[in-house]
């Protein structure tokens, strides 16, 4: 059973006080930082461990950890290079390995790294999910290196063919989509909202009328002719030339900069940026190629605003932000901000229906809620299957999309969704979500 922070610290003071068991208080002071996310306390925790020569394997991959939570890459890679591989600790090795070779920007060793951490877990009792991660670590980078990734389907279908479209000329512009992956499995997002505001940045890039597009996942194409059918003529861009759409994770945009690394990125950057990946937040600040263009942009915690961070908001200011509280934390670092709203504003709203009581099929296939909603029982009041979409009159449901779905497919379903708010109440936290995400 977990012990809570205050038990840990207690038994941490407790250990401390006694020179026989002050490496077991320093291993317990190490915990209780790593539990409230205290690098800086867990570094130097571990490192008094190993200096005074009583620091054990793990201790010293706990201390490989600190040293990657602190953006040492350097340190951190030359101390997990010095262990050696044992049964016990195999899989954490590695697969720490394979964590900092991704931030150090080495994907061919990350990738080598995660395979055999993957491996070594097939040998273990792991539970699942730690499997689960392992495999979607190795796909995600197999996907960008253009590599077979791991036999086991775990995350290939939303992994694996991302990039699988041609580099454009260096003279092309490139445009990058926002998607929401992450090589860590715990940090892609599984909100559907994010994908809708997806959309709604699409639709304002599907505007440019006369481009000629090639793309990072050919299944770009479609959804990005369905989008541009929602502009009526009068309201497109008239530009000629040819433009690269290219996918970028919001949470995790190191591929794009080892993937256009000579020419810059433009992106709409916009979202909740809360998520880490492998407890470091890699969203900010971007790789330098990145050019975002900064705009209904939520930071949910204030101590995200880092020396670093502001430094790089200050670099693409104004900052569009989506909240007031996102505005009133860069104003008093300094950065020049305006409120914006939630870009998925700017899609069109969708028709109110019928009044209480009524039946509701929300991401479903139209006949499973047609179905669905003739199966009515005791009710006298008429029932409605909800299909509006973007602004062009189009009508489609979809089903419930898994954080394991193509990441095109998704958003082609989501551009079928409602946008606006729901009027009644949907007994699903997963569609709360999006719901919440599209309201006014």
């Amino acid at each position: 059973m977990t012990k809570a922070p205050n038990e840990i610290l207690e038994t941490a003071a407790r250990l401390l006080s006694v020179p026989e068991s002050s490496a077991d208080g320093l291993r317990a002071l190490a915990n209780f930082a790593a539990q409230q996310r205290n690098a800086s306390m867990m570094f130097d925790s571990l490192r008094a461990l190993w200096r005074r020569g009583d620091a054990t394997m793990k201790d010293q991959l706990a201390l490989a950890r600190a040293y990657f939570l602190l953006g040492d890459l350097h340190r951190a890679l030359i101390l997990l290079n010095r262990l050696s591989r044992e049964a016990d600790v195999d899989a954490e090795l590695l697969t720490l390995r394979a964590m900092t070779a991704v931030f150090a920007g080495r994907p061919a060793m990350a990738l080598r790294e995660a395979a055999a951490a993957s491996e070594a877990l097939d040998s273990t009792d792991a539970n699942g999910m730690e499997r689960r991660a392992a495999d979607w670590l190795v796909n995600y980078l197999a996907g960008f290196l253009e590599r077979p990734g791991r036999s086991r389907p775990y995350g290939r279908a939303a992994l694996i063919h991302r990039w699988r479209g041609l580099k454009p000329p260096i003279e092309t512009p490139v445009i990058a989509l926002l998607d929401y992956r992450s090589p860590d499995l715990h940090g892609a997002s599984r909100n559907l909202g994010d994908w809708i505001q997806t959309v709604a940045a699409l639709r304002h890039v599907a505007r440019l009328g006369g481009l000629e597009w090639t793309y990072d996942d050919p299944d770009m194409a479609v959804v990005l002719q369905r989008t541009a059918a929602t502009w009526i003529d009068e309201e497109r861009i008239a530009i000629n030339g040819k433009a690269h759409l290219a996918v970028l994770d919001r949470d995790f945009p190191w591929p794009a900069a080892h993937r256009f690394p000579e020419r810059p990125v433009w992106a709409i950057y916009n979202g909740w940026f809360c998520h880490s990946a492998f407890g470091r937040m890699a969203a900010m600040p971007a790789p330098e190629n990145l050019q975002p263009l900064l705009v209904s942009f939520h930071l949910a915690r204030a101590e995200d605003l880092t020396g670093a961070v502001v430094e790089w908001l200050r670099k693409f200011e104004p900052v569009g932000c989506r909240d007031w509280s996102t505005v009133y934390w860069l104003a008093n670092q300094g950065v020049q901000c305006f409120f914006s709203g939630c870009l998925t504003l700017t899609l069109a709203s969708a028709t109110a229906i019928g009044g209480e009581g009524e039946r509701l099929a929300v991401d479903v296939e139209p006949e499973q809620g047609e179905r669905a909603i003739g199966q009515t029982a005791n009710s006298d009041k008429p029932s409605a299957l909800r299909t509006p979409s973007l602004g062009s009159g189009r009508a489609g449901g979809i089903r419930q999309s898994k954080a394991g779905r193509p990441p095109l497919r998704r958003i082609d379903r989501c551009e079928r969704r409602p946008p606006a708010p729901y009027e009644r109440r949907i007994d699903s936290a997963a569609r709360y979500g999006a719901a919440s995400d599209c309201s006014r």
